[in-house]
């Protein structure tokens, strides 16, 4: 019902339009880091994605707003916080939409040391969420 009608469960929560070209979960997870808890349970300061309607809200975004496989996943563990279990997740949608010929074959091109992309998703403006 939620991903449906993108209503926020409480006010200090915003809704998961994943559907915008900025992702607006972030300022919900300002808010939480600043209160230290979610719904009365505590939550780590630099980890998010792991409560299930904030990670496939990060995926379906990532995967609304990219044109291939790897895209989507960049797009997405760019978040970082749960970037494994929200990769997976987009790595599975992702791979169902781009199909098997859609997933480029082999190791990356080459290494590079992380840099946020303005084309990824990026909590660097967190701090900045109203």
């Amino acid at each position: 019902r939620l991903l449906q009608s993108a209503e926020a469960p409480k006010s200090k929560e915003v809704c998961w339009n994943w559907r915008q070209e900025q992702l607006p979960i972030l300022k919900a997870i300002k808010n939480r880091r600043l209160e230290g808890s979610y719904n009365g349970y505590p939550v780590l300061p630099g980890y998010w994605g792991s409560y299930c309607l904030d990670g496939l809200a990060m995926a379906l975004w990532g995967l609304y707003h990219s044109n291939s496989f790897e895209e989507a996943i960049i797009r997405v563990v760019n978040f970082l916080g749960d970037a494994d279990s929200t990769g997976a997740v987009v790595g599975q949608m992702a791979g169902a939409l781009y199909g098997y010929r859609g997933i480029k074959a082999g190791p990356p091109d080459r290494k590079v040391k992380y840099q946020a992309r303005p084309d990824a998703g990026s909590i660097s403006d967190m701090d900045k969420a109203p």
